[in-house]
């Protein structure tokens, strides 16, 4: 359903308000609709959500972040293992990817220093323990 479709039949007239919200409206409905809710419940529940959203938030600019920084992450370490197998070079992962080159060697540089700041934990955490494993068991010279 498009957002100018919702008509409200308690009202007379169509959705008021912006594109916006008529549209975040007609999601929700697509949304329930997908999980089974019948076509005109969807809609009336779909109504009603956008009806609490405007009390809650109205007059309020709200802003909705997009969940990209998991899917960057995911993509960038792409990258990176891609460019480290030398499957992709730098001018390969521009076009393949659609970023520009200064980007892809900051994603580079990125994940690069990223990793070794694990493997550098990895290996601190190794000494300590060898460490107190050594003095646990009582260092060098200790009579048995």
């Amino acid at each position: 359903m498009r957002p100018n479709e919702f008509v409200d039949m308690s009202r007379s007239g169509a959705v008021k308000g912006s594109e916006l919200a008529a549209s975040m409206a007609a999601v929700i409905g697509d949304r329930l609709r997908k999980c089974g809710v019948d076509e005109h419940r969807a809609d009336r529940i779909a109504l009603e959500v956008l009806d609490e959203v405007r009390s809650q938030y109205g007059g309020q600019n709200v802003y909705f972040a997009r969940d990209t920084q998991s899917k960057s992450s995911a993509r960038d370490n792409e990258i990176f293992d891609r460019f480290d197998r030398n499957e992709l070079t730098i001018p390969g992962i521009v076009e393949q990817y659609g970023i520009s080159l200064q980007w892809a060697y900051q994603i580079i540089r990125k994940i690069r220093a990223a990793r070794r700041e694990e493997r550098e934990a990895i290996a601190a955490k190794a000494r300590e323990l060898s460490q107190e494993r050594w003095k646990r068991e009582g260092g060098i010279g200790h009579d048995l």
